[in-house]
């Protein structure tokens, strides 16, 4: 799952204007589960879907 969309890239200059840019990507439970194989709206629908599943903080190690 995507998150922070932004139109920061530059326009390509076929007419169609700024490029979207995926600015990160969530790091919660149904992110790891639909990585899994199970389907995006039973992931989207568990108990903890949208508990963080990583950390990033000093302490976070490699994410």
């Amino acid at each position: 799952m995507a998150f922070g969309v932004v139109s920061a890239a530059p326009d390509s200059g076929d007419g169609a204007g700024v490029a979207a840019v995926v600015a990160g990507v969530c790091d919660g439970v149904a992110t790891d589960l639909i990585a899994a194989g199970i389907p995006e709206d039973v992931a989207s629908a568990a108990p903890q879907a949208h508990a963080l599943s990583k950390w990033l903080g000093a302490d976070a190690g490699v994410v």
